[in-house]
């Protein structure tokens, strides 16, 4: 009866002791462009496109690549690229430079000439 008990009690310990709260995973923030962005035609245009962010982000271009809105919250988000016709006579390219609290990211658009 006694080696039923410690049995039992053992057990139960054993029980407890695997019931540990388990750690829980650093939070990464990220941030996306979830849609392709294709090679611009030579002409003016705009480009909707989809963000995912796991908090408040931020997309900056260069001078002929504009991002309207530019920011926005956790979550999924549509922005715009806006771009005049390229007349430089070569193709170009801009960087979007995305970033999500300690992340960053950059993504290169080409626009044809």
């Amino acid at each position: 009866m006694k080696k039923a008990i410690l049995l039992l009690l053992a057990s139960a310990l054993a029980l407890l002791a695997s019931c540990q709260k388990m750690p829980q995973a650093e939070h990464v923030d990220s941030v996306v462009i979830y849609s392709v962005i294709p090679k611009l035609g030579a002409e003016a245009g705009t480009l909707k496109v989809t963000v995912y962010a796991t908090t408040d982000w931020s997309i900056t271009g260069e001078d002929w690549l504009s991002v309207s809105p530019s920011a926005g919250t956790t979550g999924i988000s549509e922005t715009e690229l806006q771009f005049p016709a390229n007349t430089t006579g070569e193709d170009r390219t801009a960087e979007l430079h995305l970033s999500a609290g300690t992340y960053t990211h950059t993504q290169t658009v080409t626009q044809s000439k």
